[in-house]
């Protein structure tokens, strides 16, 4: 997706994504354990989502639009009641008090630079 968005946005453009991020050393837990999860439960149908850090997604968006990650705003997302704690591999299977959970829900935001006038 962060690619497509680099290929297609006009300048002045933005990029938003609000996505929920895993703390450092869980995602990195997760992405040791996350190729054998996904092969296990994928045998039985289920679709797995991989989830980043705010660093590690940061990290992305500057490398794909070739901006340093200074330019890439970052702003947590209160969330309040009960959320679903498998990211929706099990839609409503399972609903935990948001303070359980162990995601940031968090805005990424970079502002496109403007067109240079040719002339």
């Amino acid at each position: 997706m962060i690619a497509a968005a680099a290929r297609t946005l006009r300048p002045g453009g933005h990029l938003v994504i609000v996505e929920p991020v895993l703390p450092g050393w869980i995602q990195r837990l997760e992405s040791l354990a996350f190729p054998l999860l996904r092969r296990l439960l994928g045998a039985l149908g289920v679709s797995m989502i991989f989830f980043y850090s705010k660093r590690l997604l940061v990290e992305r968006i500057a490398a794909h639009f070739g901006v340093p990650s200074s330019r890439i705003e970052v702003e947590d997302i209160v969330v309040e009641g009960r959320i679903d704690p498998l990211g929706g591999s099990f839609p409503g299977w399972i609903r935990i008090p948001h303070w359980m959970h162990p995601f940031d829900h968090t805005l990424f935001h970079l502002a496109t630079p403007e067109a240079r006038d040719p002339r």
